[in-house]
């Protein structure tokens, strides 16, 4: 596993520094590995899941929150190359390597959406995790809208907004992630199907293309992700 490069000049005094990883394992024995890995962190992650839809599975997706950018290099820098972290990269003659691949982006979580944050963990919900790849130079505009129109939607319908998020370091920018809690066994797509369907939302998206002259929003990668549980 290797850790993304950074730079200690990322500004996150203002702001809330998270890690995003995920990493991909081989099929059969690569999830219980990696949730023994990380049972041997000294730091518990905000958020620790078995992808059960989205690309390149099986994988496991994982969030952690660093005070700063200097403090998450000491930590992880040292856990990624220790001799556990290796074993999970080496192939054995009982298979291959547990790890197939790994990557990390650094997020700053975005003012956009405070107010609807729920700010309990819901630790056993399913999460839904959505990358959506926006607008060159319009990031800051696609968060309002995000923030005023589909999270509101989706948060009447039972969601919890675990977070907003900014791409600060990492590929394809800019892109935006948003991270939802569905208690109670609620289905994401029944709701995401109706607020498709609303007319408010097509009327946005209809002023968005008429003043960008292309859409605000590009694609948009969808993972749902069931709780793993470090100690299980």
């Amino acid at each position: 596993m290797t850790a993304t490069n950074t730079t200690s000049h990322l500004d996150t005094t203002q702001r809330q520094l998270f890690e995003l990883r995920f990493e991909r394992v081989a099929p059969g024995h690569g999830l219980a590995a990696l949730r023994r890995w990380y049972r041997g962190l000294p730091w518990q992650p905000e958020g620790l899941w078995s992808a059960s839809a989205g690309r390149d599975l099986p994988a496991v997706v994982s969030l952690h929150r660093w005070p700063t950018l200097a403090q998450r290099e000491a930590q992880f820098g040292q856990a990624l190359d220790d001799a556990p972290a290796q074993q999970l990269r080496r192939a054995s003659a009982d298979g291959p390597a547990a790890l197939r691949s790994a990557e990390s982006w650094i997020l700053v979580d975005s003012p956009a959406a405070d107010a609807l944050l729920h700010r309990a963990t819901a630790p056993q919900a399913l999460h839904e995790l959505r990358v959506h790849k926006v607008l060159n130079g319009a990031g800051r505009e696609a968060a309002e809208v995000l923030a005023t129109l589909e999270l509101p939607a989706l948060v009447q319908q039972g969601a919890l907004l675990r977070g907003l998020y900014e791409l600060a370091i990492g590929p394809h920018r800019p892109i935006l992630v948003t991270l939802l809690a569905w208690p109670d066994g609620t289905a994401p797509g029944a709701a995401w199907h109706q607020l498709d369907a609303s007319p408010p939302l097509a009327a946005a998206r209809d002023a968005e293309r008429s003043r960008h002259r292309r859409r605000l929003f590009g694609d948009t990668e969808h993972y749902l992700l069931t709780p793993l549980h470090r100690d299980a």
